[in-house]
């Protein structure tokens, strides 16, 4: 049975997403419903759409960045960029500055 409480709560999670998936594309679909239908519509109708949808990007987003999460295994509340760690980023910074000194030497000789 453990397995199959497993199964059942994989099953949920995938629910879950669906789920978050349909309502971020039922919020593009009246973003751009309401983009359609403004051709008509006065300067004020417009802006306070503008500012309806503005207000419902970063819900949507976040939304994204949950189901992105989820689908590569990560965790949901730590979605941020990569970080470089120190050495990483001291072998970058010399790269640069080798590729830079070879620019300037061959700029120098022509």
């Amino acid at each position: 049975m453990a397995n199959l409480s497993g199964v059942v709560e994989q099953l949920e999670e995938e629910r879950n997403a669906v789920q978050s998936r349909l309502q971020e594309l039922e919020n593009a679909i009246l973003v751009l419903q309401d983009l359609g239908t403004l051709g008509a519509a006065g300067k004020s109708q417009r802006l306070s759409s503008r500012y309806a949808a503005a207000r419902r990007i970063p819900d949507t987003q976040s939304a994204v960045d949950r189901v992105r999460a989820t689908a590569t295994g990560g965790d949901p509340a730590h979605t941020s960029a990569r970080v470089f760690s120190v050495a990483g980023r001291r072998r970058i910074a010399a790269a640069q500055k080798a590729r830079w000194a070879k620019f300037r030497a061959e700029r120098s000789k022509g």
